[in-house]
């Protein structure tokens, strides 16, 4: 677990008890995803990376490249993405990031921050988002088939997406600023609103069924 001031906690009993790692991190963290016991990163304008349980952490100097990092997510020790104001991969454990997806050439959704993304298998995955401002709002979701190489726009025509999750590669719930929920069932082509008084704008999902 991370929070504000680089705050770091580990369970090694399943979540029963949490122990705070000295990590030397003074920056506030906004996610953390832990491949395996020592494989962990965390990260929220820098990405750091620890191969050892996280007793030892290093940078990945992503400092000031555009936004924040706001989701982490690995498939592999070696293949990861993270979700900014676009999605960055690597292919060999975090030491080098591309830019597969850049907002701001987008040009029915510029320069939106992409702020959760996930994976139903090694190909096919989500990565959602928007943007609130002067009194508008506006959110979507981009869509990979082939490992995150090449991202698609699914034009979502809603507001700012802030949770969502897939069960499967049809399957998915979306949440927005306008507390809504929506469900697709064929992957995200079309969309049926589930309901518009969802009790709260920022929420978190998962779903074990449809």
């Amino acid at each position: 677990a991370c929070g504000e001031m680089g705050v770091l906690f580990k369970t090694s009993n399943g979540g029963a008890t949490w122990s705070s790692l000295k990590s030397g991190i003074t920056p506030s963290l906004h996610c953390i995803d832990a491949f395996s016991d020592n494989q962990v990163f965390t990260a929220r304008n820098e990405l750091y990376r620890s191969g050892d349980g996280g007793a030892n952490w290093t940078t990945a100097g992503l400092d000031n490249q555009g936004s924040g990092i706001f989701d982490i997510r690995f498939l592999s020790s070696q293949t990861g993405f993270i979700a900014k104001n676009g999605i960055m991969k690597t292919t060999d454990g975090g030491t080098t990031w591309t830019l597969v997806f850049d907002s701001s050439k987008d040009e029915n959704y510029y320069a939106i921050v992409y702020n959760e993304i996930e994976f139903v298998n090694n190909n096919i995955g989500f990565c959602a988002g928007g943007k609130t401002h002067d009194g508008g709002s506006v959110g979507t979701i981009v869509k990979t088939t082939n490992g995150g190489n090449n991202w698609e726009n699914l034009n979502m025509d809603m507001s700012q997406i802030t949770a969502f999750h897939f069960m499967d590669e049809n399957n998915g719930f979306v949440f927005n600023f306008d507390k809504e929920m929506w469900k697709t069932t064929d992957g995200g082509k079309n969309w049926t609103l589930v309901s518009s008084d969802v009790p709260d704008r920022y929420v978190n999902s998962y779903f074990i069924d449809s």
